[in-house]
């Protein structure tokens, strides 16, 4: 997401995150005479026919959310309630009435999480489900846990741009989304625990995996599974991380068909692959076991430190 004020990218030139907010709260303080930028509300857009309602899965945070279908005329959204799509209905925006970040998700048994039919397609900032202006600091342990689990007509996500995370806020986040083509990108550098564990399984038309920014992981299962049978990915994140945790990248890959490794550098596998020779061995039990379990050519299973592999798939 892109919010610009005289040229300037709001969002990377205050890229710690509390100063973004900072800037919305008190617009009109710092600049009086013009009108704050329209943040860029969670949208989905679906095919005439299709559907979409939010539901809660046993006691998760109250919220208090609103709709609208042209980003003027807002009303209360009732969870469950179902927004049928038609010939005069085809884009409807979600975001908190709150104007400061609320709690949203809090457990693996307390939960918000859609449900589709048809054919929609996600764009805009998911934080706007927790301020109306956005948050780029979420607020709760697993925050948009199974928030599009199962949403098998999803094919584009929406944006993703907090960089302060919490324990489990994306786990299962995208599960079983099998329609889903692209995935967002992941600008966080901190990983806690669980934060990714789970996240992309079973999106098997999945085609290339996003930049992984992350340089400190913390905790453990942080990238879990986070792309197990994900069979037509085709690209390889580039690994940042310099300090290896419990189960950290454990199956990350696994039944990938088209990850391919090799450990020589032969025919078609010609660019290299390693994991950072700077990793310290100071913990991470299991850390890479099973990292491409079942994917295809010759290397299939954990990886070694300082061990350079040889892929045919392009290196995000």
């Amino acid at each position: 997401m892109a919010i610009k004020y005289n040229g300037q990218d709001l969002l990377k030139r205050y890229f710690n995150g509390q100063e973004v907010q900072k800037v919305m709260y008190n617009w009109q303080q710092i600049r009086p005479d013009v009108v704050p930028p329209t943040p860029d509300y969670l949208c989905f857009t679906g095919t005439a026919g299709s559907s979409i309602a939010l539901a809660k899965v046993w006691s998760p945070y109250a919220v208090n959310l609103e709709i609208s279908y042209d980003k003027t005329t807002w009303s209360d959204y009732t969870f469950w309630v179902q927004i049928n799509y038609d010939s005069n209905i085809n884009k409807v925006f979600f975001r908190n009435k709150s104007t400061t970040p609320t709690y949203f998700s809090t457990t693996v048994n307390n939960y918000y999480q859609f449900y589709m039919y048809g054919s929609i397609s996600a764009s805009g900032d998911t934080t706007t489900l927790l301020c109306k202006t956005w948050a780029t600091i979420l607020t709760s342990d697993y925050c948009f846990y199974k928030l599009f689990y199962g949403c098998g007509v999803l094919t584009t996500p929406p944006e993703l741009p907090a960089t302060t995370l919490t324990d489990g806020c994306y786990a299962w986040m995208f599960r079983d989304c099998s329609a889903l083509t692209v995935a967002p990108e992941l600008p966080a550098l901190t990983l806690k625990d669980r934060v990714y564990d789970y996240m992309f399984t079973l999106c098997t038309s999945l085609v290339a995996s996003p930049n992984i920014a992350a340089t400190t992981l913390t905790w453990t299962y942080n990238c879990h599974s986070m792309f197990s049978w994900c069979s037509n990915l085709e690209s390889l994140p580039l690994i940042n991380a310099t300090i290896l945790t419990d189960n950290c990248f454990n199956s990350m890959f696994s039944y990938c068909s088209k990850i391919k490794l090799s450990t020589t550098e032969t025919g078609d596998y010609q660019i290299p692959y390693t994991i950072p020779e700077n990793w310290w061995w100071t913990s991470g039990y299991h850390s890479l076991e099973g990292m491409f379990d079942s994917t295809w050519w010759t290397f299939t299973w954990t990886p070694t430190i300082n061990t350079t592999y040889y892929t045919s798939n392009t290196v995000i």
